[in-house]
């Protein structure tokens, strides 16, 4: 009895020290860095988000590739985190150098993520071209994916204690993602470190979630907004107000959450290229793997989704068909009341605001009074679809169809399971290869046979 009564009462003052949600709130600052031309502001925006009142040294990190001149790269290495820890001293912050020497940046990052606690990871936005629409390189893209913590991707160009204002991007649904919160709070704090205003540019729902977040908070932060109603004019809306001394921060997706999309990826790399005076900051927010997993296991199988998507909702089309058409073969085959009001609403949709889900699989989705459930269609092109509105030309189409006043929870789970089934290597290899539905079962057994 006594036992039992002592242990729980330990297991409880455990759980207040190693808090899970605690621990990634330490400010473990991680500061990947790689070139001395760009060492001082990395480590300048690791100050600026690093709490004055934490006692939390910061990580800078160097990662020496394994192969080569390893004692040389190793010196190379000491030599800048030498003057990393120099900087950081003389800013009246203690330091905690790193060096790593491993296969790949990816292990190296992951590995001193887990033995430091590390709750944010900074790294420099170089110059490189994207690489087939992805972020920055393979390597740094499988690192992104993959992780849980905020990480951030930054350009300095200015002095951040002469910044005006921040311009802030927020793609749609960000805001029901978990993390979000604790990584607006992040961009506050930068905001109030440097005393300026935020504009924020996001979506009429978005900005809704943002007012209530921020009256409920006191604070002394101007916020002003505006609100898109179509991305592709985002650049020339920013470029319409944007002055020298702002500072660009774009949010961000991971492939396979609600909000990801390819187009905001590619934005990231417009924006650089289009503002190359400003300051500029991508930002990931920091993911909750606990409540990740608890809804992952929701799921009865990662192909649930394709299962409740009856036969008779995939398209095949022939190589000289394009989508207007099947919208149309659609519709008329449908029960629906109003058939030209969905077949205008879907054209609109396709010309105006069509969503990436990759290079090749693209998402067109309405709102409607005509279906009383969501109703999914999935239309194939092997020889690939023309996209006006789109970069691309993708192979595979999904259809949403989703019923109006559905609870906005439901809405963003449907949304949720497309992104990632689109994310299954094993789904995309046989949607892609099939010309029929059968061709396509056989293809997915197939697959799900050899992992």
């Amino acid at each position: 009895i006594i036992t039992e009564k002592y242990s729980r009462k330990l297991v409880i003052e455990s759980e207040e020290k190693m808090d899970f949600h605690s621990h990634k709130t330490m400010d473990r600052i991680l500061i990947l860095l790689k070139k001395p031309q760009t060492m001082s502001q990395l480590l300048d925006f690791a100050l600026l988000i690093h709490p004055k009142k934490s006692s939390e040294p910061l990580y800078p990190m160097s990662v020496v590739l394994d192969g080569g001149n390893i004692e040389e790269n190793v010196i190379k290495s000491e030599n800048l985190l030498t003057k990393a820890m120099t900087r950081t001293i003389s800013a009246n912050k203690s330091a905690y150098p790193i060096t790593k020497i491993e296969m790949n940046l990816h292990n190296a990052v992951n590995k001193a993520i887990k033995e430091y606690r590390i709750s944010k990871v900074i790294m420099g936005l170089g110059n490189a071209k994207k690489l087939q629409g992805k972020l920055v390189s393979s390597i740094l893209e499988q690192y992104i994916s993959s992780s849980n913590e905020m990480v951030f991707l930054v350009r300095i160009t200015q002095p951040l204690n002469i910044m005006n204002r921040l311009i802030v991007i927020l793609p749609p649904l960000i805001t029901k993602q978990n993390g979000f919160i604790d990584t607006f709070d992040t961009v506050k704090q930068i905001a109030a470190s440097i005393n300026c205003k935020i504009l924020l540019f996001a979506e009429g729902e978005t900005i809704q979630d943002i007012q209530e977040l921020v009256n409920k908070k006191d604070n002394l932060i101007t916020f002003a907004f505006r609100a898109i109603t179509s991305w592709k004019t985002i650049f020339s809306e920013v470029d319409n107000v944007i002055t020298n001394n702002d500072m660009i921060i774009q949010m961000l997706a991971r492939p396979g959450r609600v909000a990801w999309r390819m187009s905001f990826e590619k934005m990231l790399f417009e924006l650089r290229d289009r503002f190359q005076q400003n300051n500029l900051l991508a930002v990931y927010p920091y993911v909750n793997q606990e409540e990740y997993d608890l809804e992952a296991e929701t799921l009865t199988s990662e192909l649930l989704l394709l299962k409740a998507i009856p036969e008779s909702n995939f398209y095949f089309a022939n190589p000289k068909m394009q989508l207007p058409e099947v919208f149309e073969k659609i519709v008329y085959e449908s029960n629906f009341k109003h058939k030209i009001d969905i077949l205008n609403s879907l054209n609109s949709v396709l010309r105006e605001s069509p969503i990436e889900l990759t290079e090749e699989m693209l998402l067109i989705h309405i709102h409607t009074t005509e279906v009383e459930d969501y109703e999914i269609y999935i239309t194939i092109n092997q020889q690939a679809f023309t996209v006006e509105s789109s970069d691309n030309n993708p192979k595979v189409v999904f259809i949403l169809l989703s019923p109006q006043g559905q609870p906005p929870e439901r809405h963003l789970r449907i949304l949720s399971e497309i992104a990632k089934l689109v994310q299954i290597k094993k789904f995309v290899s046989a949607i892609q290869s099939s010309d029929n539905y059968q061709n396509f079962l056989q293809a997915l057994t197939m697959n799900e046979t050899k992992e």
